[in-house]
């Protein structure tokens, strides 16, 4: 995996804790995605954000 890969991938594991922390999203409910060049990168469903992993982020 690639270093930007792995970055994006905690960053968004990062963002899911952070919008629970806030009370915008809770548990598993909703899912992040985002584009990193050809690629799209997002959440998987049914996963609480707490239990979320970086390895758990799809490609």
């Amino acid at each position: 995996m690639s270093r930007d890969l792995a970055r994006e991938k905690e960053r968004i594991v990062a963002a899911c804790r952070a919008m629970n922390a806030r009370g915008v999203n809770q548990g598993a409910a909703g899912n992040i995605s985002m584009r990193l060049g050809a690629d799209m990168l997002i959440t998987p469903s049914g996963v609480d954000y707490d239990e979320l992993a970086p390895d758990m982020i799809l490609r």
